[in-house]
């Protein structure tokens, strides 16, 4: 939780999902990652697949 959805037209929505699998994307900010991922094939709701985003920090 804690995190966006990305919608595939590229906007975000609250997460309110428990992270089941993850993947590391870098971006400049959080608008760019929506970008990236807003054509991934994960991201078909027509499909009932979701991509969400969670930021992490280097330690």
């Amino acid at each position: 939780m804690g995190g966006v959805k990305v919608n595939s037209d590229g906007s975000a929505t609250p997460s309110n999902s428990h992270v089941g699998g993850y993947s590391i994307l870098q971006g400049t900010n959080l608008a760019e990652v929506q970008d990236i991922l807003a054509d991934h094939p994960h991201n078909k709701e027509e499909y009932g697949m979701t991509v969400e985003v969670h930021e992490s920090v280097n330690m």
